[in-house]
């Protein structure tokens, strides 16, 4: 599952994204369309962590499945910490629960 709430990003003092929240559940494929300089490649340059958010969250869910166990991962950026404040899971809990046959590039 892939969640943003009312992120916003910027370049400079050029605001980019204003507001942007959706949903992506597991299963689910999703399109941003647009017209040039809309935000889509900015949205994605947030979702992948490459542009920090300047407001707002964003979740990203993942199931790891192996041959006797699944491991479910979750991990949220924040853009100050009032927003990780409200959040009590973090991205440093879900790697303290890797096991240790799983590798995790970042």
């Amino acid at each position: 599952m892939l969640k943003l709430e009312n992120v916003h990003a910027s370049y400079g003092h050029s605001e980019a994204l204003r507001g942007v929240s959706l949903e992506v559940n597991e299963s689910e494929i999703v399109t941003i369309i647009g017209p040039n300089g809309s935000g889509k490649t900015t949205t994605l340059r947030v979702i992948f962590g490459l542009l920090p958010a300047t407001e707002g969250v964003v979740t990203i869910e993942l199931t790891a499945r192996g041959n006797d166990t699944d491991l479910d991962l979750r991990h949220e950026r924040f853009a100050s910490d009032d927003e990780r404040d409200k959040h009590a899971q973090g991205w440093n809990d879900c790697l303290d629960r890797l096991p240790g046959w799983l590798a995790v590039s970042l």
